[in-house]
């Protein structure tokens, strides 16, 4: 009897060790339950005909992101884009949009930093101005560019995208939301030199009390724009200063000294360090060869501005490797004016070789962020 009791005990074990597995077992193989996806939204608007609409745009669920591609689909006949601000989530980074550059009807944003940012909150304010007739309401379409939205591991980030709506019902008042003007570039660089001045300093870089420079440059931007603490720290106001002053000298270069001038310049000061592009100038020469190209360009614009102390060398290098291929393109897209043979043939090669490769027609945050996905391809193939 002690046997057959001790015998069915242990059958009774085995057979609960064994249910136990199973389910251990079920457990693992039982797909995990997904994260949510990031969700990027507006709260819907209201305006009035011939006003100005701004439209935070926001996110929630952030689960990182180091760079995204959003397009914005709208209706041209009832709306036209004015304006893209930077938000509380992207005030580090460098945004640029394609508004200028797009053909009615839709436009891109692109933001790319150098490392994640995951905080919920404002991804950026997008103004609009509304017709002076217009239906009881509107939707403007976002959706984003798998390959170009991406975390700091190269990991493509999903987002979930809803429409915007914006009503014209009676008595509805435009949606501001006592948004302050808009922040330009203009004013990020009046504000942080003023500062520097009243400091004493050239650059950022000597500032010893980051806190209180941040305080004066807030000061600034306020009395001109209303927006109160808009940059968050030390760190957020340096990136927008390097994109401010990297994007001024793309936008004056380009309207103040011809193309095939500007294409001699750099050829020149690539002569003077041994390299055929600026891709290729080595490390130890390219604060040479950015001072080369200011001193090749103030023969042209005296007043021209200066990348040299103002912004780090590699942004300084990203942003005359974006002056060179804008102004390729340009000159082989139209009659270039009478220059020495190999530079328009250098022009043209330049061209053909990396316009392709452009995501928006303009700004120095696209070839920072064709840079970055170049790097993600590079690390893949060697994977």
């Amino acid at each position: 009897m002690e046997k057959t009791v001790c015998a069915g005990a242990f059958h009774m074990k085995q057979a609960t060790a064994w249910i136990i597995a199973v389910i251990l077992a079920m457990g693992l193989l039982w797909p995990a339950k997904a994260a949510p996806e990031s969700r990027v939204y507006a709260q819907a608007a209201a305006g009035t005909p011939g006003s100005d609409i701004a439209v935070p745009i926001r996110i929630e669920r952030n689960s990182g992101l180091m760079g995204f591609k959003l397009t914005f689909a709208y209706d041209s006949d009832v709306l036209t884009p004015v304006s893209v601000q930077k938000g509380e989530v992207t005030q580090s980074g460098m945004l640029d949009d394609s508004i200028r550059v797009s053909s009615p009807g839709s436009f891109e944003v692109i933001w790319s930093h150098s490392a994640d940012v995951k905080t919920d909150g404002v991804l950026m304010t997008l103004v609009f101005r509304s017709a002076q007739t217009v239906p009881d309401s509107t939707e403007i379409q976002i959706s984003f560019s798998r390959p170009d939205t991406f975390n700091e591991k190269w990991e493509d980030v999903p987002l979930t995208c809803e429409p915007i709506r914006i009503s014209f019902a009676d008595g509805a008042a435009p949606a501001t939301d006592g948004t302050p003007a808009a922040v330009t570039q203009d004013d990020v660089l009046y504000a942080v030199d003023a500062a520097l001045e009243a400091q004493g300093a050239q650059t950022i870089t000597q500032v010893k009390d980051k806190d209180a420079f941040v305080k004066t440059v807030n000061e600034k931007v306020q009395a001109a724009t209303g927006n109160a603490d808009y940059f968050s720290g030390a760190d957020a106001l340096t990136d927008a200063y390097a994109q401010a002053a990297a994007q001024t000298y793309l936008d004056r270069v380009q309207q103040q000294v011809d193309g095939d001038k500007i294409l001699l310049s750099i050829d020149h000061a690539l002569t003077e360090v041994g390299a055929k592009t600026v891709g290729e100038v080595p490390a130890g020469k390219r604060a040479e060869f950015v001072q080369a190209v200011e001193a090749q360009l103030a023969q042209y614009m005296p007043d021209a501005p200066r990348l040299a102390g103002r912004v780090d060398t590699q942004t300084a290098m990203d942003t005359l490797d974006a002056l060179q291929t804008q102004v390729a393109q340009d000159v082989d897209d139209s009659v270039p004016a009478p220059v020495e043979d190999h530079v328009v043939n250098h022009a043209m090669v330049v061209s053909l070789c990396v316009c392709a490769a452009a995501i928006l027609a303009a700004g120095i945050p696209a070839a920072i962020h064709i840079k970055k996905k170049k790097s993600k391809n590079k690390e893949e193939s060697q994977e």
